[in-house]
């Protein structure tokens, strides 16, 4: 029997909804569970025992814990999305520092950046974390696994080597019933379809626009929310203090037509 350690909530624990959405325990964001979900699925065999350790608001990790996982753990698995931002360097330096104090195998699977065109506008203090995070893991393991080519370019920018300290393995969440994509299942659309859509704040009011006037062409279009705020709204009854930037009728609001016709809906976690 094999023994893992995975940087995540436990999804086996009882928890309600109001739990969740007090601690925000989907990171916020619920797309967070389908990476999470996706690796554990496939590591989860007959033969392994999975553990894991949220690292959400930890500053430090003590040598107790550390020691107790080098000789309980066969080896810490990390699975990541968009980690390489500003807003992320307190986790990744508390990663670092706690894998450079494990002597276990570590692995991470799809690390990303969050940026824009043109990763060498983030800062050298996000340089800084995000090299120390790397040396760190390839210090316990042969390469990472990347989410695409822009985080790629990114590494490379930093001195790392492809095919020798990264490769590009796309999101873990496409491998979560296999090593390959499910087949589409061709249909035909009429206005009685199920349809689902999604929205950003930041997109530009055409944009916006653009999805409300084709999700109105179904008679069944379904909202589905993965944002914090846009759920805790839908499920407390209450407005929620977003930034100014937000449209009107944007689905954090108690006014959006998804909220006041019933079309909205949030997936806490993998069972709902």
């Amino acid at each position: 029997m094999r023994k893992l350690l995975f940087r995540a909530h436990g999804p086996w624990d009882e928890r309600t909804a109001s739990e969740i959405l007090v601690n925000n325990e989907i990171g916020g964001n619920t797309g967070n569970l389908l990476f999470l979900h996706s690796v554990m699925r496939t590591l989860m065999t007959e033969d392994t025992e999975i553990d894991t350790m949220s690292f959400l608001h930890r500053k430090h990790i003590s040598q107790r814990e550390v020691d107790y996982c080098n000789s309980e753990y066969d080896a810490f698995i990390i699975p990541l999305a968009c980690a390489f931002r500003p807003s992320f360097t307190g986790e990744l330096d508390v990663l670092a520092d706690f894998v450079s104090r494990l002597k276990i195998p570590c692995v991470v699977a799809g690390a990303g950046i969050q940026a824009r065109c043109s990763y060498k506008g983030l800062s050298e203090d996000v340089n800084h974390s995000v090299r120390n995070f790397l040396n760190a893991v390839l210090d316990k393991s042969d390469c990472v696994g990347l989410r695409g080519e822009h985080t790629a370019q990114y590494l490379k920018y930093l001195g790392y080597k492809e095919e020798k300290d990264y490769t590009i393995i796309g999101c873990p969440s496409m491998y979560t019933f296999g090593d390959s994509l499910p087949e589409p299942r061709l249909t035909e659309l009429t206005s009685g379809s199920k349809a689902a859509y999604n929205c950003k704040p930041t997109l530009k009011r055409r944009h916006y626009d653009f999805i409300r006037r084709e999700a109105a062409r179904f008679d069944n279009a379904m909202y589905i929310s993965q944002i914090h705020r846009e759920i805790r709204s839908l499920y407390v009854g209450m407005p929620y203090p977003v930034l100014s930037s937000y449209p009107p009728d944007f689905p954090v609001h108690l006014s959006a037509p998804e909220m006041q016709e019933g079309r909205m809906i949030g997936v806490l976690d993998k069972y709902s």
